[in-house]
């Protein structure tokens, strides 16, 4: 049921749609009064005007919510991610998650524009950025941050517009800013492979090697695994019998 109060010259009308948190969210708005109306008039026009915004916000049509952006992440991860993405995937969005509310977790969720999104995406592609990336001045062997790669800036925001689209679901708002951002360009570098020569000079060297060393690379020279699916293999996973993995 919404709740109708009256401030001066205008009603604010607010209308709780759920918690987060054990906090309720609380979707609210602002009714003018018509000057040419009497107190009565001004108070059933109020009233109508609450009702339209109650159905608007069972609709999920209105989008005022008071939710903090920090707690509806905190949510997602408790109702959505779990029964949605990958552990690998809920491991890298949790890692997200401390830049994230740095730059706007504090915000309430419904206030986030595209802007917002942008200013974060242009920050996240400054040099400085990275904790992996470097470039390393050759006299005096000084590492400077670089910024963050394209992929890097896109799983942010794969991340942001996930919780939206959660928050979406819930009702909390009704539209996903992150649509309007101006991305990164991917830079596409040509890969670099040995030679027949040098792939056989590197099998001699590793007869030098233990056996499981060795097999690691001979997968991925012979059959193009890549090192998590090496690592991954398990007994189940080799068939004897046909001599095949």
């Amino acid at each position: 049921m919404a709740s109708i109060i009256k401030r001066g010259n205008s009603y604010k009308v607010q209308v709780c749609v759920g918690e987060i948190n054990g906090k309720k969210i609380i979707k609210s708005k602002s009714f003018k009064c018509d000057p040419l109306r009497t107190e009565k008039q001004n108070r059933k026009a109020a009233e109508e005007f609450a009702r339209q915004f109650e159905i608007e916000c069972r609709n999920g049509t209105a989008s005022t919510g008071n939710a903090k952006f920090c707690d509806v992440i905190e949510q997602y991860f408790i109702d959505f991610a779990p029964k949605r993405l990958k552990e690998q995937t809920i491991t890298s969005y949790k890692s997200y998650v401390p830049y994230v509310n740095k730059a706007m977790g504090y915000k309430p969720i419904a206030e986030i524009k595209t802007t917002h999104l942008q200013s974060f995406v242009n920050n996240l592609c400054e040099d400085g950025m990275s904790q992996r990336r470097f470039d390393v001045n050759p006299q005096t062997g000084e590492r400077t941050a670089k910024a963050l790669s394209a992929k890097t800036v896109y799983n942010y925001i794969a991340f942001i517009s996930s919780v939206f689209k959660y928050a979406i679901s819930q009702g909390i708002v009704n539209s996903n800013p992150c649509k309007g951002v101006v991305m990164p360009q991917k830079r596409h570098s040509e890969v670099e492979v040995y030679s027949l020569e040098e792939a056989q000079e590197l099998l001699s060297l590793l007869q030098k090697e233990p056996f499981n060393r060795r097999l690691a690379f001979i997968l991925a020279m012979y059959c193009g695994f890549r090192r998590g699916e090496i690592y991954g293999l398990e007994w189940k996973d080799i068939n004897f019998v046909n001599q095949t993995i």
